[in-house]
């Protein structure tokens, strides 16, 4: 079976979801956010699967980002992400072959930053052996024009 190369970050999709106005947080997203799925389904709930529209940067600049655009909410947005049940940043690694091992350290500043906005972090790794017999390169997504989805799976 095909195995990928190498160990890499792929992104942080955030997940929003559970008794949140979606309209408000959609308002909210300006340039730097985007909607990638508008009715994705997470422990039961659905959820805004948001993502941030600059591919390619690593990790901390990426997880960076994205929260700051969470404490940075207008009112009405901020109140639905405070009524929300899941507040999930989704980090997304593409497990390879090489390097033995890898190593991504959050700052505390970042980590202190994730618990002011009562905000979750799960971690997703996706296999290096592709089981459906092919091989497939996950290079960083392109972003689309704002607001328009570029796809919700990460492979």
């Amino acid at each position: 079976m095909p195995v990928e190369g190498s160990v890499r970050f792929l992104n942080v999709d955030l997940l929003i979801g559970g008794g949140v106005d979606r309209r408000s947080l959609l308002q909210a997203l300006g340039g730097d956010v985007l909607a990638v799925h508008e009715d994705a389904v997470v422990q039961g709930k659905k959820c805004l699967l948001l993502e941030l529209a600059r591919p390619g940067l690593d990790l901390v600049p990426t997880l960076s980002r994205l929260v700051a655009w969470a404490e940075r909410l207008p009112p009405e947005a901020r109140r639905s992400w405070e009524r929300a049940s899941i507040r999930q940043f989704d980090i997304g690694i593409q497990a390879g072959r090489t390097p033995h091992e890898t190593r991504w350290v959050i700052p505390r500043t970042l980590l202190a930053a994730l618990a002011r906005i009562r905000a979750d972090v799960a971690l997703t790794v996706y296999g290096a052996e592709w089981s459906d017999g092919r091989r497939q390169s996950v290079a960083p997504r392109k972003a689309a024009a704002p607001g328009r989805p570029v796809g919700a799976g990460r492979r």
